[in-house]
């Protein structure tokens, strides 16, 4: 998996890319745990993953309540494909109380 961090607004943005699975995730959790004590106001760009699995879900379950119990929030972008499948399997592909959906980065950040 690819993972590229910037910071966009008041807000850091984590840009996936590839597959998030059960071998990928524990990399990803340590960078969320980093970039959450610094700013709890992240984003999460979907646009290029390609994979999510349950532990890739569960990983953002765990930011977006670290998130908000430091005062922030977790936003989701440009979620397609599979990665959209699969959170509609769940259904997770609405605006929940633990993160909502943008179409874009831009707008993600915006709302944070």
């Amino acid at each position: 998996m690819k993972v590229r961090e910037k910071r966009a607004g008041n807000a850091t943005v984590f840009s996936l890319g590839g597959m998030l699975d059960t071998r990928t995730v524990p990399s990803l959790q340590q960078r969320l745990a980093r970039a959450l004590a610094e700013n709890p106001k992240i984003v999460l760009d979907l646009s290029d993953l390609k994979f999510i699995s349950s532990a890739g879900v569960a990983a953002f379950i765990l930011a977006a309540k670290n998130a908000r119990a430091r005062g922030g929030g977790l936003r989701l972008a440009g979620i397609h494909g599979e990665v959209q499948a699969t959170f509609s399997v769940l259904r997770l592909d609405s605006n929940e109380p633990i993160w909502r959906l943008f179409p874009t980065v831009e707008e993600a950040v915006k709302d944070l």
